[in-house]
């Protein structure tokens, strides 16, 4: 990403072609993930600020609005991305999602935020705030909504989905490394859906050769789709343990209806909205929830492989391709230098939607391929104490595996949850601070 300014009227397409030959499965008909700059343009903080009007927040940031396409069938996705320049000499970079659509602009959502991204740019990092699904339409509000389904593709599932994230923060490596010749050293911190972005980079596109460290809150929120949407309900009384997403958390229900292809408007509609329903579906989409999964999965009822419904309707039970292995034997040929990131879990303990239930699997994940290494993998437990303590967060000593603290009889997380407490300056920018 370069500093200059470039005209908005300016398209410039670039085809990812050495990175796609290491990082990315071919698109279809052979073709390559492409990320093509549409327009930049200064951006601020608020909804009723314009291009060319006096800068409010004071970040003086530059936002880069771009169109991403994976060649994967599923289109182009707009995404805008704020950039912050750091304050002294440039140390790294870190990336900031936000949740549920990632449609949110980081510092634009929470004072604290703001702080956090002030905070990083003092130590010397360039902060990118990604925004999908937003655009500047000229005389409107610069970060208006375009689609507000962000990055969301009906039918596509998590992975090919959130491919998009990976080829754009691919492509801003690049920028920042290799063009301008910045330091590789890459952080990124996402909080519940903004965490599924990059755990879906660690998954399934090996991130781990270019993250450096990685900071998920709040998630990822949904590793399994079956057990989110078919599993029994969290509670944080009386089933603690719960993987199913409860039943006032339609939002969540609702969006990986959309991922699965299931959604429908018609809410009544009895052949779909399986997830916001808590209705089974055919046996064929049962397979696919597995398999579609953050973290894919054979469906433990019936043989692997193909089969047939009992309606004669196809299916495969296979086990799509998922990527744990922290290796670089694969890439050695890339440009970039193959890393092992370092993954801290802000693990919430009565997260209103059960979150923590479904970060618990990726954290097992994790630490099947690297152990239970403070190196490489931490995990901190969070209840009502530590989120009220200056630094609470760092107090704790990492979870073994999935195993919680104890809970705080006086939490409150249902209100005060993990994204209003964790993702705000006073504890996620110290996490940063004390690695890096």
């Amino acid at each position: 990403m370069r500093n200059s300014r470039t005209s908005s009227s300016r398209k410039q397409a670039i085809v990812i072609a050495v990175l796609a030959i290491a990082f990315f499965a071919p698109g279809a008909f052979g073709q390559q993930p492409t990320v093509t700059l549409d327009a930049t343009y200064s951006c601020f903080q608020g909804a009723a600020t314009y291009p060319g009007r006096q800068n409010p927040d004071g970040l003086n940031s530059t936002c880069y609005e771009y169109s991403v396409d994976c060649a994967d069938g599923l289109g182009s996705r707009k995404v805008i991305v704020k950039q912050s320049l750091p304050t002294i000499n440039e140390t790294g970079t870190v990336f900031f999602t936000t949740g549920s659509y990632g449609t949110g602009v980081y510092s634009d959502s929470d004072p604290d935020r703001k702080a956090t991204v002030e905070f990083m740019r003092g130590l010397g990092y360039r902060t990118l705030e990604i925004a999908w699904g937003r655009q500047n339409p000229g005389n409107a509000p610069w970060n208006r909504l375009d689609n507000r389904d962000g990055w969301v593709v009906s039918g596509g599932g998590w992975r090919q989905n959130l491919h998009a994230f990976s080829v754009l923060a691919r492509y801003l490596h690049d920028q920042i490394v290799l063009v301008e010749g910045k330091p590789d050293l890459m952080l990124a911190q996402g909080n519940s859906g903004g965490s599924a972005q990059i755990a879906a980079d660690l998954i399934a596109w090996q991130g781990e050769t270019m993250w450096d460290h990685v900071i998920l809150s709040g998630g990822p929120p949904v590793t399994n789709n079956y057990d989110r949407c078919f599993g029994s309900e969290y509670d944080s009384v009386t089933n603690p343990n719960g993987l199913g997403i409860p039943w006032n958390q339609t939002d969540t229900r609702e969006l990986i209806d959309k991922l699965m292809g299931w959604y429908d408007p018609n809410a009544n509609n009895p052949d779909k909205n399986w997830c916001v329903r808590h209705t089974l579906p055919p046996l064929a989409e049962q397979v696919r929830a597995y398999n579609m999964s953050l973290m894919p999965a054979l469906h433990p009822g019936v043989p692997a492989g193909p089969g047939l419904d009992t309606d004669g309707t196809a299916y495969n039970n296979v086990l799509d391709y998922a990527d744990y292995n922290y290796t670089d034997g694969l890439f050695q040929s890339s440009p970039i230098t193959a890393k092992r990131t370092l993954v801290t879990f802000i693990y919430a303990q009565q997260d209103p939607q059960g979150s923590q239930n479904s970060a618990g699997k990726m954290i097992d994940a994790v630490a099947a391929q690297v152990g239970i290494n403070w190196n490489k993998l931490q995990a901190y437990s969070v209840n009502h104490a530590s989120e009220l303590v200056h630094h609470g967060t760092l107090q704790g000593t990492p979870l073994r595996s999935t195993v919680p603290s104890p809970l705080d009889p006086g939490c409150d997380s249902n209100i005060h949850n993990i994204d209003a407490t964790l993702s705000g300056s006073d504890k996620i920018k110290y996490l940063f601070d004390v690695y890096h």
